[in-house]
């Protein structure tokens, strides 16, 4: 049974002069929390836009669950979720509406998103301000409810981009811990960026560090 959830090879991209991705490559293994380290603009963004479809190649190619996304991600799409830094909230909406319309999204019935909504407004800690319009929530609210909503379907594979990106203290130690055991107890495959080694020394079991687009290393944490 073929174990890599994530496969890149040679990844290539430019913006104008600059190289943002320049002949990456790596794997993904399911079940595992991998890393993705670098300092800001080092293309770890341009990365998960890539496996998102989001972006184009120029050279190389990005595959997810053995299919290549350039042109085939609806067949991996509803497997994945994602949390970008930019939200894509409906903000006059609460967040209960946000997630019961991104249910809707997945087709899951009147049923299935009444159990999944309450699920996750528990297991990110919303559950006393659900039903608040998105606009008055805090940074650390909407990072929470971010998260909520990149699990609605009920991914194998999240895409985490700077999850803990200036956020409060107990958000961060919250997320981190759903993290872990979205890994742990659900077998879910998780990828995520970030700048501060002290996360991915807590939490990952794999690092990729890349520098100006290039792979320094890839190894285990230790």
């Amino acid at each position: 049974m073929n174990n890599v959830v994530i496969e890149v090879k040679e990844l290539v991209r430019r913006f104008g002069n600059i190289t943002a991705l320049d002949g990456l490559s790596f794997q993904v293994m399911k079940g595992e929390i991998f890393g993705f380290v670098g300092p800001n603009g080092a293309g770890k963004t341009t990365t998960i836009r890539v496996l998102l479809g989001l972006c184009h190649l120029e050279q190389g190619s990005a595959h997810i669950f053995g299919c290549n996304v350039r042109n085939n991600f609806s067949s991996v799409g509803p497997r994945i979720g994602f949390v970008l830094e930019s939200y894509g909230f409906y903000e006059d909406l609460t967040g209960m509406e946000n997630l019961d319309y991104h249910g809707r999204l997945f087709t899951l019935s009147s049923k299935q998103r009444v159990e999944r909504v309450n699920t996750l407004l528990e297991a990110v800690g919303l559950q006393d301000r659900s039903r608040d319009l998105v606009k008055k929530y805090s940074k650390g609210m909407k990072q929470r409810l971010a998260v909520a909503l990149a699990l609605i379907n009920n991914p194998d594979l999240l895409l985490l981009d700077e999850p803990f990106d200036g956020i409060d203290t107990e958000t961060h130690r919250d997320l981190r811990e759903l993290i872990v055991s979205l890994s742990k107890k659900e077998g879910k495959s998780i990828f995520f960026t970030s700048h501060d080694l002290a996360d991915v020394e807590k939490l990952a079991t794999r690092v990729a560090i890349i520098y100006k687009g290039r792979l320094v290393t890839c190894d285990s944490v230790d």
